[in-house]
C-alpha cells in the first residue's frame, strides 16, 4: 500500500512540474501559456522579453490585449512558429523579434504600430505577405532582409525613411511603392532583389544611398525624379537588365562604380548639374558605346561618346563597348582606368601631348595588341596595362622614368620589351606573370628591381642585370621556371628573400660582388627558401678571394658548391 501511494504522489509531482514548465513571465507584467495544441498565449500589460519555451513545441502565438511591445528577440527563430496575431495595443516590434521564423507565410500588423525595429522579421524565409499599417513612421536595419518569398509590399505615406538592408536579398519581391512621404533610400536597402522589374521613386526622394539597387539583375528601367540630388556609391551596379538611365538634373555628384557591372547599358546621359564624377562609376560597362554630357556643362565634355574634362586635357572614360577611339592632341594625362575592360578595342594611338598614364588605364583590353607610347610620357603607374593579354610588344620610350607596380602583369602574349636607359626602377610585380616573356635586359639606368617584378615568367631563359643594380626585391624572379643560369653584378648589396622560388631550373649564379649581399632590413636569411625551391645541385660562382665569406654568410652557406668566377673562365 505504501509503495503505491508513493509511485502516485511522485506521478502527481511530476504532472506538477510538466504543467509548470508550460508558462512563465516574459516581461515584468507580462505571462506566458503554452497549450497541449502548441498555442503560446501572452496576456498580461507592458513589453514582452525574451524568455525560456521550448520554442520547437510553439506553432501559434496568441498576443493578448494590453501588451505594447513586443521586444528584441522575443520570438527570434521559432522556426515551427505558422501563425501569429498581434493586438491594437502594440506600438512597436523590436529588433529581430521575429527573426528566422521561417514558418511564418504572412502576418498583419495593426495599426496601432510605429515602429519596426532592426531585423525584425531578417530570414522570414517563408513569409508571402504583409500588410504595413498607416501609422508606421520607422522601418529598421534589415527588417526584412533575406525574405526571399516576399512578392511585394507596400510602404504607408506615414513612412519618411527607409534605413539601410531593409528589403535586401528579397528576391522574390517584383514590385514595390515607395510612397511620397519617404526622402532618402538608405544604402542597400534593394540590394540583390534579383526579381524587382521597375521602380519609379517619388518626388520626395533627394538621396540614393550606396548600392541601393546593386545586384538588381531583373531591372529594366527605373525613373529617377529631379528632386535627387546624390547618387551614391554602387547604386546600381550590377543592374544587369538596365538598358537605359536618365540621369535628372537635379543630380550633382555621380560616385563611385555607380553603374559599375550594368552590362546592358548602351548609352547614358549626365546632365549640365553634374559637377563630379567619380573615374570608375561606369567601370564594367561591357555594352556601354556612348556617354553623352549636355551642353553647358562647366566641368565635363564628351567627343564621340568619349568623357573628358571640359578642358580636354584628361581623357576621364572610355565607354567599354568602344573599338576605336582617336585621342585628340591636347590631352595631357589618361586618368585612372580610363579604358579599363575595353575589351573590342584593338590599337591606340596615344598623342604627343600625354605625360601620364595613370593607374589601371588599359587594364583588361584584352583585345589590345600593340600601342605606341610617345616620348612625352614619363610615368606608367600601377596596373596600367595590367590583364592586356593580346599585347604581344611594347617599346617603352626613353622619357619614362618609372615603371609603377603591375604595370604589364598577366601581359601573356607579350613576347618582347625594351626597358630604355632613362627608367631608374622596376616596380613591384611590373611583369608578373608574363608568361610569354623569354629574354629581358635591364638597362644601366635602373637600380633597384622591386618585389615580385618578373615572378611566375615561366618563359623567361635569359636576364641580363643592370652593372649599377644594387637592389633586388623578394621574389624578383620566383618561379621562372625556365631560367638555367643568372649573373648578379657587383653593384647588387641587397637580394631580398625569395629571390629564385621555384626556379627549380636555375644551374648556376654568378655573383660578382666581393662582399655577400645580405638581405637587408627584412632580416630573412635570403636563401631560407633555397632548400625547396633552388636545386641543392646549383652552383655559386663568386670571386676567389671571396669564397670563405660566401661559405659563412646567411643564406649564401646553404649551397653546397660555392666555386671561383676565375674557374669558368677556363671552361
Amino acid at each position: 500500500m505504501k509503495k503505491a501511494i508513493t509511485i502516485l504522489v511522485i506521478f502527481l509531482l511530476s504532472c506538477i512540474n510538466a504543467m509548470a514548465v508550460q508558462s512563465g513571465k516574459c516581461g515584468g507584467n507580462a505571462t506566458w501559456v503554452l497549450s497541449d495544441d502548441s498555442v503560446l498565449t501572452i496576456s498580461g500589460t507592458g513589453g514582452i522579453v525574451k524568455f525560456d519555451i521550448d520554442k520547437n513545441k510553439v506553432k501559434e502565438v496568441v498576443i493578448e490585449d494590453g501588451i505594447t511591445a513586443i521586444g528584441m528577440s522575443s520570438f527570434s527563430s521559432f522556426f515551427e512558429l505558422r501563425n501569429i496575431t498581434i493586438p491594437n495595443s502594440v506600438t512597436w516590434i523590436g529588433g529581430r523579434a521575429f527573426e528566422g521564423c521561417t514558418g511564418l507565410t504572412n502576418i498583419n500588423i495593426p495599426n496601432s504600430v510605429t515602429e519596426i525595429k532592426d531585423y525584425a522579421f531578417e530570414n522570414c524565409t517563408g513569409l508571402t505577405s504583409i500588410i504595413l499599417p498607416d501609422s508606421l513612421k520607422s522601418i529598421g536595419i534589415a527588417a526584412f532582409k533575406g525574405c526571399n518569398k516576399l512578392t511585394n509590399i507596400t510602404i504607408p505615406n506615414s513612412v519618411k525613411y527607409i534605413e539601410e538592408n531593409v528589403f535586401r536579398e528579397c528576391t522574390g519581391l517584383t514590385n514595390i511603392n515607395i510612397p511620397n512621404s519617404v526622402t532618402t533610400i538608405e544604402n542597400k536597402v534593394f540590394e540583390g532583389c534579383t526579381g524587382l522589374t521597375s521602380i519609379t521613386i517619388p518626388n520626395s526622394v533627394t538621396s540614393i544611398g550606396g548600392a541601393a539597387f546593386s545586384g538588381c539583375t531583373g531591372l529594366t528601367s527605373i525613373t529617377i525624379p529631379n528632386s535627387v540630388t546624390e547618387i551614391k556609391d554602387y547604386a546600381f551596379a550590377g543592374c544587369t537588365g538596365l538598358t537605359n538611365i536618365n540621369i535628372p538634373n537635379s543630380v550633382t555628384e555621380i560616385e563611385e562604380k555607380t553603374f559599375y557591372g550594368c552590362t546592358g547599358l548602351t548609352s547614358i546621359n549626365i546632365p549640365n548639374s553634374v559637377t563630379w564624377i567619380e573615374k570608375n562609376a561606369f567601370d564594367a560597362c561591357e555594352a556601354l558605346t556612348s556617354i553623352n554630357v549636355a551642353k553647358g556643362s562647366a566641368d565635363y565634355k564628351s567627343i564621340d561618346g568619349v568623357l573628358y574634362d571640359k578642358k580636354r586635357t584628361r581623357i576621364i572614360k572610355c565607354p567599354g563597348g568602344k573599338t576605336s577611339i582617336k585621342i585628340p592632341n591636347t590631352v595631357t594625362s589618361i586618368e585612372y582606368e580610363a579604358f579599363a575592360g575595353c575589351s573590342g578595342l584593338t590599337n591606340i594611338n596615344i598623342p604627343n601631348s600625354v605625360t601620364t598614364i595613370e593607374d589601371m588605364a588599359f587594364e583588361g583590353c584584352t583585345e589590345l595588341t600593340s600601342i605606341t607610347i610617345p616620348n612625352s610620357v614619363t610615368t606608367i603607374e600601377e596596373e596600367a596595362f595590367e590583364g592586356c593579354i593580346g599585347l604581344t610588344n611594347i617599346n617603352i620610350p626613353n622619357s619614362v622614368t618609372w615603371i609603377g607596380g603591375r604595370a604589364f602583369e598577366g601581359c601573356t602574349g607579350l613576347t618582347n620589351i625594351n626597358i630604355p636607359n632613362s627608367v631608374r626602377q622596376i616596380g613591384w610585380g611590373a611583369f608578373k606573370g608574363c608568361t610569354g616573356l623569354t629574354n629581358i635586359t635591364i638597362p644601366n639606368s635602373v637600380t633597384e628591381i622591386k618585389d615580385y617584378a618578373f615572378e611566375n615568367c615561366t618563359g623567361l631563359t635569359n636576364v641580363i642585370l643592370s652593372d649599377s643594380l644594387t637592389y633586388i626585391g623578394k621574389g624578383a624572379f620566383r618561379g621562372c621556371t625556365g631560367l638555367t643560369n643568372i649573373t648578379i653584378p657587383n653593384s647588387v648589396t641587397i637580394i631580398q628573400s625569395y629571390v629564385f622560388a621555384g626556379c627549380t631550373k636555375l644551374n648556376s649564379i654568378v655573383c660578382k660582388s666581393k662582399n655577400p649581399p645580405n638581405s637587408g632590413s627584412e632580416g630573412t636569411d635570403f636563401i631560407y627558401i633555397i632548400n625547396d625551391i633552388v636545386p641543392p645541385t646549383t652552383t655559386i660562382y663568386v670571386p676567389k678571394k671571396s669564397i670563405d665569406a660566401y661559405k659563412t654568410a646567411d643564406g649564401w652557406r646553404n649551397f653546397k658548391n660555392i666555386k671561383a668566377i676565375e674557374s669558368l673562365n677556363k671552361k
